[in-house]
């Protein structure tokens, strides 16, 4: 079941694709740091994805401090 709900989801955003003025916001959600320096770097390691994301047409990507 949960390989049929995720092909239909897969196909379903094809017809996402062709539309050239929708933009996809994606949220990435981070938070101070809670160990060792270094160890998990959330809100820097967000940035880097955004970033990365950022860099597609039709994606924008922004970090929270949550």
């Amino acid at each position: 079941m949960k390989h049929a709900i995720t092909l239909i989801m897969f196909a379903s955003s094809f017809g996402l694709c062709g539309q050239a003025e929708s933009i996809t916001n994606v949220h990435l959600i981070g938070h101070k740091l809670d160990h060792p320096y270094g160890t998990h770097m959330y809100l820097n390691g967000c940035s880097l994805l955004a970033k990365c994301l950022n860099q597609n047409p039709g994606v924008s990507a922004a970090v929270h401090n949550g």
